[in-house]
């Protein structure tokens, strides 16, 4: 019988035992990102067999798993049989990454419905075009930047503890004038959460500061040696070229080196959408349902 119990942060090194093995190209199996969300999603999880298995649910809806960590092919559909018991919904599985798939359809092909779901496609970019920002289709971008930098007063900080307060600040701010979606008025929480915690978590984090007031602010991780993630980012609207400003500089400040940023998902949000797609992901990685 599966016993699940709620994630906490005194769980981060039993997750990375199972997550570091896996090169992964998706957020949803980055530590940070399930401590961020757990309250929200409802985050449990539990040893089977030697592999890591977490579920999760959206709302008011069923639970369902993401794709085992740690599953061998001579114990795959073993687990999956058991997780079938579990479930109360029709997703098995969602978030699920290709190279699962191929597993799956290698081991037991024909057996499950399996879907794209496009809305939660992660948006993957090129580090060092949005650092150098120098290619004609990200002109805009350049431009923004540019003015920025040219028409304001401003500062950059690297995270500290004293800053909090500063980074609680720009997000309430930015929610006053955001739409009302059901699961934003979360994410201070879950900011608060985060950088309340963030010497063990490992994260990185810059505040930007405009005419000394704090404007925006960005919370990343290096989730491999080829793959970094954007989990947060906010700044003024009001203030043309501030986001196209600490976009560049965070990458540039922490990321240099590594090859590929991840901007996660667009959730089928149309303006996220559209801002994701005008910085021309060099692809978008693939995420499925699994029926």
């Amino acid at each position: 019988m599966l016993k699940f119990k709620p994630l906490s942060i005194n769980d981060k090194a039993l997750f990375e035992k199972y997550i570091k093995p896996y090169k992964f190209f998706t957020c949803d199996f980055s530590f940070i990102d399930l401590y961020m969300w757990r309250n929200l999603f409802h985050v449990e999880y539990c040893i089977y067999d030697d592999a890591l298995i977490i579920r999760k649910k959206e709302f008011d809806e069923p639970y369902f798993f993401l794709e085992p960590l740690g599953y061998r092919m001579d114990n795959l559909e073993k687990i999956l049989n058991e997780l079938k018991d579990y479930k109360n919904g029709e997703h098995l599985i969602k978030y699920a990454e290709s190279h699962f798939i191929k597993d799956l359809k290698a081991l037991l092909p024909d057996k499950y419905i399996i879907e794209e779901d496009r809305d939660n496609f992660d948006y993957i970019y090129d580090t060092k075009r949005l650092i150098s920002l120098s290619s004609n289709s990200l002109s805009k971008k350049r431009n923004n930047y540019n003015h920025f930098v040219k028409n304001n007063i401003y500062d950059v900080k690297i995270y500290n503890e004293s800053l909090l307060k500063d980074c609680i600040y720009i997000i309430e701010n930015w929610y006053k004038n955001c739409p009302k979606l059901h699961f934003l008025s979360h994410e201070i929480e879950a900011v608060h959460d985060v950088l309340l915690n963030f010497s063990i978590l490992n994260l990185q984090c810059m505040v930007v500061y405009v005419y000394n007031e704090p404007c925006a602010f960005s919370i990343g991780e290096i989730l491999n040696e080829n793959m970094a993630v954007i989990h947060v980012e906010k700044a003024d609207r009001s203030i043309r070229g501030l986001y196209s400003f600490i976009n560049k500089r965070f990458a540039e400040t922490f990321y240099k080196d590594i090859l590929y940023i991840n901007r996660e998902e667009d959730l089928g949000i149309e303006n996220l959408r559209k801002a994701k797609l005008s910085y021309n992901p060099i692809f978008l990685e693939p995420k499925y349902i699994i029926k």
